[in-house]
């Protein structure tokens, strides 16, 4: 490569967190083209989850994302900012059987002010007497706690998935200083010329790393053993998306024992040990022998990181609210009326999360 055709990379992508980067990898035409095919397949695998906790990107605003409310049929959008809204909005005609006119309302639910106006005008259609400036003047605007559950769509795996999968852990094996002719036979196949048989879905009976409580990483494996003759790769994704990558069953080159930990919420890399030590048949076994048996593994994996969003999304919620109480009594003194309001609104915040039991 040259200067001219130099290209800052992600090794784990921008559309995950990933914040480890390196502009000694791959060229401008490269990157670009396979951010234009396989990694924007994983880019939109990952979104999901990714929004769910609130993953910021060093560039690009995430795409929104679609839930289903099963239990009323109705679908939301979620933003990556954790923002949940009506995909399509809802009115709801309230006292219209009053004989007083003045006593008639709507209760309309939009995710913004531009598309209320567009509800506004629709009704006036069929209400000529409805006055839309008016009726936004006199708006009572509330915003209430989300306590539904969404079923979420997920995609996982397929070939440009399996493709990105392997680009990240090249890209990590040549910012380690490794060789490119130990992994230039891979490039037939990111290229589309040659099917391989080189990653696959890896959920080890026992943990690699010890989590711990609330935390949600990234985790990047690189194994070579010149004894062995093995270079390999073990890559997690928000400790959900599990991969095992050969990258060479005839590696020549030195030995090579790279850990990477890496705490999606503060940004901080940890320095502790990824538990992961095939030997060559072990890796080779994987391989031949595809375990495709790991679905309650990922169901566990996914549990536990839907656990940490919901308690990371209420205490943001109570933070919101007490911040927004605080900027409305600004210049105040903290009185009984201001604690009132506080105590009113955490419990309408909480209520939806307790579990009440009966004897």
């Amino acid at each position: 490569m040259t200067k001219e055709n130099f290209s800052t990379e992600h090794i784990i992508l921008n559309a995950c967190g990933g914040k480890l980067k390196s502009d000694s990898l791959l060229c401008k035409k490269c990157n670009s083209s396979f951010g234009d095919s396989f990694d924007k397949e994983l880019a939109k695998t990952i979104t999901p989850l990714a929004n769910l906790l609130r993953i910021k990107r060093d560039r690009g605003t995430p795409p929104k994302i679609n839930g289903l409310d099963i239990l009323n049929n109705t679908e939301y959008i979620l933003d990556h900012n954790g923002a949940i809204s009506h995909k399509k909005p809802s009115i709801q005609k309230i006292d219209f059987d009053n004989p007083d006119i003045s006593k008639r309302k709507f209760q309309i639910k939009v995710p913004n002010q531009k598309m209320l106006k567009q509800v506004l005008n629709g009704l006036k259609r069929k209400h000529p007497d409805l006055d839309v400036e008016k009726a936004l003047e006199e708006l009572n605007q509330t915003e209430e706690p989300f306590d539904k559950e969404l079923e979420i769509k997920m995609s996982f795996g397929g070939t440009d998935t399996f493709k990105s999968i392997i680009k990240t852990a090249i890209n990590f094996y040549i910012l380690n200083g490794g060789e490119r002719n130990e992994i230039k036979h891979l490039f037939e196949f990111l290229d589309g010329n040659k099917e391989m048989n080189n990653v696959w879905f890896h959920y080890p009976d026992k943990d690699v790393y010890n989590y711990k409580e609330g935390e949600i990483t990234h985790i990047i494996k690189l194994k070579g053993n010149k004894n062995e003759k093995i270079l390999y790769a073990y890559i997690e994704l928000f400790n959900s998306h599990c991969f095992i990558i050969k990258l060479n069953e005839n590696y020549t080159g030195k030995d090579l024992n790279v850990d990477y930990i890496f705490n999606i919420h503060n940004h901080k890399i940890i320095d502790e040990s990824i538990n992961l030590n095939l030997k060559r048949q072990e890796l080779l076994d994987l391989f031949i022998n595809k375990n495709a048996n790991f679905t309650s593994k990922v169901q566990e994996k996914l549990n536990r990181i839907l656990q940490i969003s919901k308690k990371n999304d209420l205490k943001n919620e109570i933070s919101k609210s007490v911040n927004k109480i605080f900027t409305k009594n600004i210049g105040k003194k903290v009185d009984d009326v201001i604690l009132k309001e506080l105590e009113n609104e955490f419990f309408k915040i909480i209520k939806p999360h307790i579990n009440y039991k009966t004897k």
